[in-house]
């Protein structure tokens, strides 16, 4: 995929210490070559994150049906657990509880969290400080019956840390007479908040926050009409205030309003003093419909900028943004890490665009002028490919994931830059845990 032979400097010191006559990774046409450098790069980084990201961590276990050495509940595992560890919950279903700590946090398939009738022991997030990280990958998550905007599926609040939460499906739709629908997951005053390979039914709300949202599909809240006059309302499927949002290959809805009881559709996105990036080809932004009337599918309040791709599939109308800048952009998407098994990596941007991308632990984004938001830890980044996008617009980098029991439980982040050179914009970061 790569012409010729590029060598790549080292881009911090560590790994310079860490090099002896020859660089981290060679970006070479050969394939074979290609595989055997990057999982060079792997033992290299096992070797200079390890130490620190697994240091002292403990496996602790959540089983409905009980057993020796294993929580029945979750809530205290977590009260038991220390920054670092990892909980491993069974399948079975679990009241959520508060979080306030970096943990990794594994639910096996079979896994609901859900509040009881009032929405209290919701799952909330909340205190996550900088340099550290929270994994939350897995769980079904549950809103309340009777929820409100007061009671999202997942709250997560004032982390100035890293919160990644993947292969969730969040729902709730089934609360009733909300006048304001609860959202599935709100983010409010976090630094680096990522939502990825995720399906949510109910709004993402973010107020002053960063939030990166990959491969996944978002739908308001509909507005059922059961209860006549008294049903519950529409939703936009995201809403952003004083916020930076990167939303890449998402599939994004507006709740349905209901036009017997007027029940308003809702915009597929709303924001107000925001900054929103919109891209890769199988994003699609929808507004809703059945409503008394017709409404934009994305809104921005004329305090808001947006950066759209212009292959996004947009379904209505844009409206009332301050800027709206459409330009072709890079994005990133990532297969699971498991050991000894098959990690793909694949950059989507279009043929003949010069790209490079990079690995690193988890860090906090941090703008870079017009080229956009880096979220990789500059300390621990190490440069994994750079050239020129192929004709078919995908560069897929597939890595065996050595079977080094070293590696379980590492968390690592990939991002990249895309463009006609020199004008490069960052592509959305994707994150990975190794299994």
């Amino acid at each position: 995929m790569v012409a010729g032979t590029k060598t790549l400097k080292p881009v911090h010191p560590v790994l310079a210490r860490a090099q002896t006559r020859r660089d981290v990774l060679l970006c070479t046409p050969s394939h074979d070559r290609q595989e055997r450098d990057m999982r060079q790069g792997w033992i290299l980084a096992a070797a200079l994150l390890c130490a620190a990201s697994l240091s002292a961590q403990r496996t602790l276990i959540v089983d409905a049906k009980g057993g020796s050495g294993v929580y029945t509940k979750f809530a205290p595992a977590v009260a038991a657990a220390r920054d670092g560890d990892r909980i491993l919950i069974r399948a079975g279903n679990y009241y959520g509880t508060t979080i306030s700590k970096a943990l990794d946090i594994r639910a096996h398939p079979g896994v609901v969290l859900s509040p009881n009738l009032s929405g209290f022991s919701r799952l909330r997030v909340t205190g996550i400080g900088k340099g550290k990280t929270l994994v939350l990958d897995g769980p079904t998550i549950k809103g309340a019956l009777f929820g409100s905007a007061l009671h999202p599926g997942v709250d997560v609040a004032n982390c100035q840390g890293r919160v990644l939460i993947r292969n969730v499906r969040v729902d709730v739709s089934s609360a009733l007479f909300n006048s304001a629908p609860p959202a599935s997951i709100q983010v409010r005053n976090c630094a680096a908040v990522s939502v990825e390979r995720a399906t949510l039914i109910g709004p993402l709300v973010a107020f002053t926050s960063t939030v990166s949202v990959a491969s996944a599909s978002i739908q308001g809240t509909d507005s059922t009409g059961k209860f006549g006059p008294y049903t519950s309302f529409a939703s936009q499927g995201v809403s952003a205030s004083s916020s930076r949002l990167d939303l890449a290959n998402v599939v994004l809805r507006g709740g349905n309003g209901h036009s017997a009881f007027a029940v308003s559709a809702m915009e597929a996105l709303g924001a107000i003093n925001s900054h929103i990036v919109i891209r890769g080809d199988s994003s699609r932004v929808t507004a809703g419909s059945k409503g008394p009337k017709t409404v934009a599918a994305m809104y921005g309040g004329k305090t808001t900028t947006l950066r759209i791709d212009p292959d996004v599939v947009v379904v209505g109308k844009v409206s009332d943004f301050k800027r709206t800048t459409r330009v072709q952009m890079g994005a990133m998407r990532t297969t699971d890490a498991k050991l000894g098994k098959m990690l793909q990596v694949d950059l989507l941007a279009p043929k003949g665009q010069f790209y490079d991308f990079f690995l690193s632990l988890p860090g906090r984004p941090v703008t870079h002028g017009p080229w956009g938001d880096f979220w990789l830890d500059w300390n621990t980044l190490i440069p994994i490919s750079l050239g020129f996008v192929p004709p078919a617009g995908v560069v897929s980098l597939k890595l065996t994931v050595p079977n080094n029991p070293n590696l379980r439980y590492l968390n690592l982040a990939f991002q990249g830059k895309t463009g006609p050179w020199p004008n490069l914009f960052y592509t959305n970061p994707v994150s990975v845990t190794v299994r």
